[in-house]
């Protein structure tokens, strides 16, 4: 969703990237630091789909924006 946003060079975007970032990495390094590494790696997991993520938003918003 906030790949779209930032193709579509909606501010909002980011603040979306940033809340959900902030959120998974706060949450890993409480998981890391009481040693849940299930929980920590399920943190890693969302971190690493946010790549593929916005390289598809940002495609698709700018093939919609070309046609």
């Amino acid at each position: 969703m906030s790949g779209l946003r930032l193709g579509r060079r909606d501010a909002y975007g980011w603040r979306m990237l940033a809340s959900y970032s902030k959120m998974h990495l706060r949450e890993l390094l409480r998981e890391a630091g009481r040693g849940d590494w299930t929980g920590a790696r399920e943190r890693v997991t969302s971190l690493s789909a946010l790549v593929p993520s916005l390289v598809y938003g940002l495609r698709a918003a700018s093939q919609v924006g070309n046609v």
